[in-house]
């Protein structure tokens, strides 16, 4: 398995020869050593990480289409985190990362997540990887989009849908073009995304959308935390469903139907 880490050996060392440094410190003028650093610190240095490693691999391969991203999560030995609280952070690291994936255009698969038990570690951590599995190998892209081969046509049919969103306070609609089997689209909170909801059960990078080479509308939940549902079943971190013209979505709170355009 081919990896790009974040620290060669020698960076590791250093590392944590300042931490242990930091540790006697800390002992020196009675400060306590948290192992908890802020989520939005964690978040913000793994961010960091995944954009240098992208350009890094970018400069060696300008496909990263094959590549998937590993959220290694560094635990202290004795973590004095409860297991609900890990599964908890574990989860917003993995939105985190999605949302980073869409919003800087890495169109490879969904990324996955490691816990360890380090024993050098004296703090959490997030060591972010990118990986493939071997030579050659395709993983999915985050939409599911089948990308064409040159003797494939450059013809693209388009599909007109209709989203009915139903909030606490009003009802809108919302209009779609979609390229069969081409890219999504995005549904969550903010203004950057095709399908704005806003509504505090809607997470800031939902769900997308897609319509796939058979002409149907496809959902996937990405990594929301008040979930996406379809007739009433919550999709995993990551599925696919299809939505058909009956179908009932809910993200997080709010309902949406989806029909094609003149029906």
């Amino acid at each position: 398995m081919r990896k790009i880490g974040v620290f060669n050996r020698t960076e590791r060392s250093i590392r944590r020869g300042l931490e242990r440094a930091g540790d006697v410190i800390d002992r020196k003028i009675g400060r306590a050593h948290d192992e908890r650093p802020s989520v939005h610190t964690l978040i913000t240095d793994m961010e960091r990480l995944i954009d240098a490693h992208a350009r890094e691999l970018r400069q060696s391969n300008s496909d990263i289409s094959g590549y998937r991203l590993k959220l290694k999560l560094k635990l202290p030995f004795e973590t004095k985190l409860s297991t609900e609280d890990v599964e908890s952070l574990s989860h917003r690291l993995l939105a985190a990362s999605i949302e980073r994936m869409f919003d800087n255009g890495y169109e490879i698969a969904l990324p996955i997540i490691e816990k360890v038990n380090d024993v050098f570690a004296k703090r959490i951590y997030v060591d972010p990887v990118f990986e493939i599995a071997s030579a050659g190998s395709q993983q999915p892209s985050p939409d599911g989009r089948q990308y064409p081969t040159s003797g494939q046509s450059n013809l693209v049919q388009r599909v007109q849908m209709i989203a009915a969103v139903e909030m606490p306070h009003g009802s809108f609609e919302a209009r779609f073009e979609f390229a069969i089997g081409g890219k999504r689209l995005t549904c969550g909170r903010t203004a950057d995304n095709d399908l704005r909801i806003e509504h505090v059960s809607v997470s800031k990078v939902h769900a997308s959308l897609r319509v796939d080479g058979n002409g149907n509308l496809i959902v996937a939940d990405m990594a929301s935390t008040n979930g996406t549902f379809v007739n009433g079943r919550r999709l995993a971190r990551g599925e696919k469903c299809i939505i058909k013209e009956n179908s009932i979505v809910y993200f997080g709170g709010i309902t949406v139907r989806f029909r094609r355009e003149g029906k």
